[in-house]
Order: structure tokens, then sequence, then C-alpha cells
């Protein structure tokens, strides 16, 4: 189930659904989704007193329990706020990683051809529910509930694995949204290093390589990406505030 730098077949259903769900009424196009709504550029300043605020409307734990609750009515402004609002919280780390996936990865990879229909089955149960743990622990990390989504299809338990992955296109969406990743001008904004690999694969790239760069004082993560086609480019990401969750911890 690693999905960082290899292409599996795994990768390809998760982003045939991603894409084919992201849009209303239909699939999107790949390109379309770079142009899809207009920008919301998060500007942090007001996100931190907005989400911070318990009279807030974007007071992040009142948007962060509908989230977990599945509220299908949470408008694109509602997960702007919920997403970026989560790096003002005392636990926010930019360089996060789930364990609980890593362990998921390792019961995954149990599973052989020869393998009965029933203990395959048990098997990714096991891995499923250390993907939901992973999710109850940090519920605004995409990577985990990619894990869900997969798991739960290759489950055949296509409803559930639907909810997770109105979860999941939320957060892409946002990201998305935050600018076009061609240049450090229009860079994305990821709330976390994991969450730019996970963009990235979704939408579908590989990552061949990644240089931390600065541009009028802002830090950027560069992307050297390779399409399905075989074409390289290159795609940014501000790190600005992933770099200042690091040296705050240390």
């Amino acid at each position: 189930m690693n999905m960082k730098n290899k292409k599996t077949p795994l990768r390809r259903f998760v982003l045939l659904i991603v894409i084919m769900t992201i849009g209303m009424g239909g699939a999107v196009a790949q390109s379309s989704l770079f142009a899809y709504h207009k920008e919301m550029v998060p500007n942090f300043k007001k996100i931190n007193k907005y989400t911070t605020n318990p009279n807030n409307q974007y007071y992040y734990p009142k948007l962060l329990q509908r989230f977990v609750d599945g509220d299908t009515t949470l408008t694109f402004e509602e997960c702007h706020y919920l997403y970026y609002g989560n790096m003002f919280t005392p636990d926010y780390f930019g360089y996060r990683h789930s364990y609980l996936l890593d362990t998921a990865d390792q019961v995954f990879k149990q599973i052989t051809d020869s393998m009965p229909a029933e203990e395959v089955t048990k098997v990714l149960e096991q891995a499923l529910a250390l993907s939901i743990q992973g999710i109850q622990d940090d519920p605004i990390n995409p990577k985990c509930y990619l894990y869900a989504v997969t798991l739960l299809d290759k489950l055949g338990r296509f409803d559930e694995a639907a909810v997770y992955n109105s979860h999941l296109r939320s957060i892409v969406f946002t990201i998305l949204k935050s600018g076009d990743g061609h240049s450090t001008k229009k860079a994305w904004y990821a709330n976390t290093v994991s969450d730019e690999y996970v963009l990235l694969n979704l939408i579908g790239f590989d990552v061949a390589g990644q240089a931390l760069i600065y541009d009028k004082k802002e830090a950027y993560d560069k992307m050297m990406v390779i399409d399905e086609d075989g074409y390289q480019s290159e795609l940014y990401f501000n790190v600005s505030r992933i770099m200042k969750s690091f040296s705050s911890k240390f």
C-alpha cells in the first residue's frame, strides 16, 4: 500500500474514484481539477483569529465535530477554515507521521495469492481497523482516509468507502483550491509534507525528487514530478508554516 512513489493498481483505483466523484454530476478531468472553483488562498492571520474564537462560525472544534460526524452541509469555506485551522491547534506538527499506517502496511503485506479468502478478509479488517484508528487520532489526515477507502473497497463495503471518500475529497479540494501549484507565486498550501505526497499521487503524479527553496523569505517545496505519460514538470507547495512548526518543536 505504498502510495508515495510507486504506481500501483490500488493507487489507480483511488485516483479514479476521487476524480470521478469530485465534481458535481460526473467525472472531472485531471486538468479541470486545477481550475475548478475559485481559488481560496489561506489568510493565516484571519484563519487563526476565526478558528480560535468560540463565538465565530469557523471555530475549529465545532467545524471538526461536524466533519467527523459526516455533516454533508459543510461548505467549501468551512472546509478551508477546518483544514488550515488545524495549523493553530496545540498538537499541530507539519512533519507528522502515522505509525498506525506503517503497521497497517505491514499487515496488508501479509496477503499472498495463495491465502484463503477468509484469511484475506481478516487481514484487510485488521489493516482497516488501524486506518480508522489513525483517523480518530488525526481526523484531518488525508492519508488515513485514503487507506480506509482503499481497504473498504477491497472488502466490498462500498457505502462505507463513499463516506470516507467524501472526507478525502473535501481535504483534496481544499488544497487544490489554494493555488495552482505551477509557481511559487501560485503554490499550493498543505498542512503537512505527507499531505503534499498524497495530493500529488491522487492527481496522477509520481514524485521524482524534492527540494526546499526560498523565494522572498517564503519557504517552498519544489516537487519534481512525472505524470502517467512520462512528462516531467515541477510543482510547488508553500511550506513556511510547516517549517515554523518544526522550529517551534525543537
